[in-house]
Formats: C-alpha cells, structure tokens, sequence
C-alpha cells in the first residue's frame, strides 16, 4: 500500500501535464482533464483512490496551464478554462473566454495555440500567456493578460529590437 503503484486513466490519450491541486492530482489529456484523489474519506494510497473526468474540454499547450491559488486555467483547444470547486467541493470547468475575447481566441492559429505560454503573477493578480512568440519570425510577441481582481482581459504586444531580438524586461 505504501510501496508505490499505478492507475488507469480509462479513455485519456495525450496526457500533456499533471498539476497538484489542494488534495488532488489534475491530469491534463489532449481529450479532458481527470481528477485523482484520495478514496472514501482518507489519504491517497496505491490501494485507495477515485479517478473522476472533470472535463471533455483538452488542453493544447502544457505550457499554457497555469495553477491560479486554489485552481487552474488552461488554453483549451476551443477556449480559456479556469477549473476550480463549487461549493460542494466538485470540479467544474468554466470557459472563461466566451463572451469576453473568444474571437481573439478563435483568430490565433493552432500552432500559436500549442505554443502558448501562460504564468501566474501572485503579487498582481494576472494570468499573462504568450503566443506568436517565435524566434525566426518578424511578428511581435503577443500577451493576453487576464485581470483576476477586475475580471478583466487585455493584450499588450511585444516588439522586437533592431537586431530582431526581443528586449528584455
């Protein structure tokens, strides 16, 4: 019971990513996102645990997860997600682009999608991700910052030095 072990995730392929939530494992799959955790009231253990899919809603970007306090946003391949509890304590996954800035998110090509880059600024508040962030190429860098306190999305853009490199911060 203690020695280690495995599980099955019945159903996910492309697992991208897993993430520690509070007292849950999230598994990040090209096809949704699962939850482990600890069975019948007591601690996780090789013998003793639940495996529930929260989500059919699959991530493109590892990179593009971003743990947010008690919860997660992600870059989905239709949508931003953020997963976090109801107040039953149940995952739920809630598309946070729609009404908002989902044509941005629908103009950005797929393979700017799977390259995206996301983190979490505690101090402020914001999820900023990156995206058309390529070296070779002319094109400024993009951000979509999202303002946790206001509720808020915006986009900056990044552009390059004379010398095509992209200035530092």
């Amino acid at each position: 019971d203690t020695d280690g072990g495995y599980f099955r995730l019945n159903g996910a392929y492309g697992i991208k990513a897993m993430i520690n939530v509070g007292t849950s494992l999230l598994v990040f799959a090209t096809n949704g996102v699962w939850r482990v955790y600890g069975g019948n009231g007591y601690c996780f253990s090789a013998t003793n645990f639940i495996i529930e899919k929260i989500c059919d809603y699959g991530v493109n970007s590892s990179d593009s997860i971003v743990p947010v306090d008690t919860s997660v946003m992600y870059w989905g391949q239709d949508a931003i997600y953020h997963l976090h509890t109801d107040q039953f304590g149940t995952f739920i996954a809630d598309n946070v682009s729609f009404g908002h800035v989902q044509n941005l998110f629908n103009s950005i090509g797929a393979d700017d999608r799977t390259n995206a880059t996301g983190i979490y600024d505690t101090y402020d508040r914001k999820v900023r991700w990156l995206y058309y962030n390529r070296v070779a190429d002319n094109t400024p860098t993009r951000e979509l910052t999202l303002d946790i306190t206001l509720k808020a999305f915006y986009t900056n853009t990044i552009g390059q030095l004379g010398d095509g490199s992209v200035p530092r911060v």
